[in-house]
């Protein structure tokens, strides 16, 4: 793949960490390719044939995970205007727990570039398998040419050893611009559901008889400007 920026093995489809770095690695940091979760249920790589996980992906909400982090980092120099990748979470725990951050920081004046952190999102007791779907990151590098710089991944359990939590790491070289969906906000019934961001959908189960479902989408023609009509279209 083209690089946006002189990260080695970005897509990590050597097959390995070539060209990466791991810090604390309290479950496990690997490379693999189609990732089999339990039967019927498959992760796979944004692009090309392999990707990165942090932690250790788990069957069911039955078995635990240890606390403490899976840490994933590269050293590099900024070469290019964009840093470009993307991550999946996956989870088996709810609002407050648990913990994936990515961080962009300047090693020779210790400076953050780029950073974000989020915790496993559901509401109160869900303990129902949910995954971010792939989250493409573009982080603008355009002031920084010629500067060492450190891109670092954590993935973490915390509070407790209830409930897996897990995340993938890949380039996103042919990933879908966004169009004028902001596929990362929608939300349903205030949370975040699954989604694909490869196909720009959302995944959505609800028994029959349920009550109503709120989905919130925000919109904006290319141009910046709001909408004057839109159109749902619902299948399966």
């Amino acid at each position: 793949h083209p690089a946006a920026a002189a990260v080695t093995n970005r897509g990590f489809e050597t097959g390995d960490l070539t060209g990466w770095s791991t810090g604390t690695v309290t479950e496990s940091v690997t490379v693999v390719g189609d990732d089999t979760i339990a039967p019927g249920v498959v992760a796979s790589p944004l692009e090309g044939n392999y990707m990165a996980r942090l932690g250790e992906p788990e069957p069911s909400k039955e078995e635990t995970q240890p606390m403490g982090p899976n840490e994933l980092y590269q050293d590099f120099t900024i070469t290019e205007n964009t840093l470009r990748f993307a991550y999946n979470i996956w989870t088996y725990d709810y609002t407050g727990f648990d913990e994936f951050s990515w961080e962009l920081r300047r090693t020779c004046t210790d400076t953050v570039i780029g950073t974000f952190q989020t915790k496993a999102w559901g509401t109160e007791g869900d303990t129902a398998r949910k995954t971010s779907g792939w989250q493409v990151v573009e982080v603008d590098t355009s002031s920084y040419q010629g500067q060492s710089a450190r891109l670092s991944f954590s993935a973490r359990g915390t509070e407790d050893t209830y409930y897996a939590f897990w995340v993938y790491i890949d380039s996103a070289e042919e990933a879908l611009a966004p169009g004028v969906v902001d596929l990362s906000n929608i939300k349903v019934n205030g949370f975040s559901p699954s989604q694909n961001s490869q196909t720009q959908t959302i995944l959505l189960a609800r028994p029959p008889g349920t009550g109503t479902v709120t989905i919130a989408v925000p919109i904006l023609c290319p141009d910046g400007t709001a909408p004057t009509s839109v159109d749902l279209i619902v299948s399966g």
